[in-house]
């Protein structure tokens, strides 16, 4: 049996409006209303706490994306990297159904560049191991909705 492991990406704002919708395993093809952007994520890892400091998207450097980061670090743009696991067709195409193994929500707060590539950094404003929350600012998209006094 042949598997595949698709990735996707949404960066929207802290209200829900989306900014880019992207997958990078179909070229040409809009998949789940995710057009195809060649991207690529690193590992989505955690520790023993369940910690997930932060996760790299690899883009190439161009004005799309360097627009992207500038405009994500400085407004404050979150993003969802999910991982989808699925059996390809035997005649090519798009898969009847797929299914969710990882995701990763976080908001766009760093990245670098060369001369090719653009690295996004994804990060959470929180620190699971620590009972309080960076001073920072965050949103109920990253956290829920804060407990009322």
């Amino acid at each position: 049996m042949t598997v595949a492991i698709a990735e996707f990406l949404h960066v929207y704002t802290s209200t829900g409006t989306t900014i880019y919708k992207w997958q990078s395993f179909w070229p040409g093809q809009t998949v789940d209303a995710h057009t195809f952007y060649g991207f690529q994520l690193d590992p989505m890892l955690s520790g023993r706490s369940g910690q997930q400091p932060e996760l790299l998207v690899r883009l190439p450097l161009n004005a799309t994306t360097l627009t992207l980061l500038e405009d994500g670090i400085s407004n404050r743009y979150l993003a969802t990297a999910s991982l989808y696991q699925f059996t390809p067709p035997a005649g090519g195409g798009l898969p009847a159904t797929k299914t969710l193994i990882a995701s990763f929500t976080g908001e766009v707060n760093d990245g670098q560049l060369d001369q090719i590539n653009l690295s996004m950094v994804i990060a959470s404003s929180l620190i699971s191991t620590e009972a309080q929350v960076p001073h920072r600012r965050y949103t109920t998209t990253l956290v829920g909705t804060p407990p009322k006094l």
